[in-house]
């Protein structure tokens, strides 16, 4: 760009923080056909989201790699890639097509 920047880090911040850490953040995330949902729907202090999906390190980087997209997109900025680190030795990664 011509301010010699790539991104502005405050609009990825504010997309990571609107689509993912808002929603995600020190919650539980579980598959709707989980034995468990019905358990911990009834334990209200627990955020918990529940997909369509097996909650996998690679669902959750396509369906974050999604939402972060989109919300980039909606500032005129294009995403590559996005990676979902599941241990500090294993990542998937959601690519841009």
């Amino acid at each position: 760009s011509s301010e010699g920047m790539v991104i502005d880090f405050g609009d990825l911040k504010k997309v990571l923080m609107d689509r993912i850490d808002r929603h995600y953040d020190h919650g539980l995330i579980l598959w709707e056909k989980d034995p468990l949902v019905e358990a911990v729907k009834k334990d209200k202090k627990t955020k918990l989201t529940i997909v369509p999906f097996v909650p996998t390190a690679e669902n959750l980087a396509t369906m974050w790699g999604e939402q972060v997209r989109e919300g980039l997109r909606r500032r005129k900025i294009k995403m590559v890639h996005l990676k979902v680190w599941e241990t500090p030795t294993s990542t998937a990664t959601y690519v841009c097509s």
